[in-house]
């Protein structure tokens, strides 16, 4: 090669000191050398490119396992029984009345809020009114002839069976009067609860019988969740105890308290029941909906976790792949860690022995790497 580059040197110089004093045939056969020799050399540096090339991978990216990776961060490890249940509400009424009668006024509507002592339905209450005037006459005559009595029974002037039969007369006039107040009272259909007309089931003019269900109030404030779990779990629930609920058809997730444990198992599911108070001012909640309950089992301080899915298992047990610099070279390499593993929930699992805080975990590209390979970390 250094021939080559010599003519090609001695050439350029003969070229300049012969100048016009050559012929034109001399100077295109001239020219036509040196480019030979000019190829000759692109031709070996080519060759030259290529072998370095083979022989030094790290100026070759290509050739390189493009990885991302994860640090660990020690942090706080909860692990949940998940059971399914379904949420209610005991402030859930139905109102009937205790007499019969013709409804004279329906004073709401489905969806309305109304408040304790509220009227809603007005029952015809004419007969009973119609009693009322005539006792008010009554018990207003009765009144006077006691009055007469009482002074001249106290003026020792009469008979005191008189006395007697006339306070007796005013007494049960007022008693029937109080009695016929009940009556009229139970015409109007009373909201027994604050909360929400959920239904009514009398129209204007129809006759209401008593025991008949007359509208429905519901109050979510306060909504309860019945949840049954496995008997397996006795003794690991109890009342107080904070749990997390899942409500998937309005993508939310509450905390509620535990109210009541079940003291029996189910015969037939092998199950006890446990009930949790949830907070419900917003009303978002309603009765019947199906949700997810989440207890906590398990609580594991400054736990090394990890995705699951990064987890592989050989003859000698379960492995990961981390990433490191070698002190030497500067290279990143593939390394290959044996790990023991703890529990699981929701996509991440403990590792109790094999890694440290320090160590960097290849993530994407994993499953494409052997132990020792060089690698490059994707920003």
């Amino acid at each position: 090669m250094r021939s080559s580059i010599a003519i090609l040197f001695v050439g350029i110089i003969f070229l300049s000191s012969c100048g016009s004093s050559s012929t034109l045939e001399e100077l295109k056969t001239q020219k036509s050398e040196i480019e030979g020799e000019i190829k000759a050399l692109k031709d070996q540096l080519a060759e030259l490119d290529e072998a370095i090339k083979k022989i030094d991978t790290t100026s070759n990216d290509e050739k390189l396992e493009l990885v991302t990776v994860i640090d660990l961060n020690p942090d706080v490890f909860n692990n949940y029984i998940e059971a399914q249940g379904k949420t209610f509400t005991e402030n859930n009424v139905m109102v009937t009345t205790d007499m019969g009668g013709l409804v004279k006024g329906v004073f709401v509507d489905e969806g309305q809020y109304v408040n304790q002592g509220q009227t809603l339905i007005q029952l015809d209450n004419s007969i009973i009114t119609s009693q009322m005037a005539e006792l008010e006459t009554a018990i207003s005559l009765a009144k006077e002839v006691f009055d007469k009595r009482q002074r001249l029974w106290n003026q020792n002037i009469g008979s005191e069976i008189e006395y007697l039969q006339a306070k007796n007369q005013y007494e049960s006039l007022i008693d029937k009067k109080a009695s016929a107040n009940v009556q009229l009272s139970k015409t109007s259909i009373k909201a027994p609860i604050s909360g929400y007309i959920d239904m009514i089931n009398v129209k204007l003019g129809e006759m209401a019988a008593p025991g008949m269900p007359a509208c429905q109030i519901v109050n979510n404030t306060m909504m309860e969740v019945k949840i049954d779990l496995p008997e397996v779990y006795l003794g690991k629930v109890n009342k107080g105890d904070e749990i997390l609920i899942e409500l998937p058809a309005i993508e939310k997730e509450v905390k509620a308290k535990v109210s009541a444990v079940g003291q029996t198992v189910n015969a037939y599911n092998r199950a006890f029941q446990v009930i949790a108070s949830i907070d419900n001012k917003d009303n978002i909640i309603k009765p019947n909906m199906l949700v997810k309950a989440k207890f906590n089992n398990l609580t594991v301080s400054d736990a090394i976790v990890i995705p699951s899915n990064l987890l592989q298992e050989s003859a000698q047990g379960y492995f990961v792949f981390t990433a490191e610099t070698d002190s030497l070279t500067n290279e990143v390499v593939a390394v290959k860690k044996q790990i023991e593993v703890g529990e699981s929930y929701g996509g991440q699992i403990v590792v109790t022995k094999g890694l440290n805080e320090s160590d960097v975990i290849i993530n994407e590209g994993f499953r494409n790497v052997l132990d020792g390979q060089l690698i490059k970390i994707q920003g």
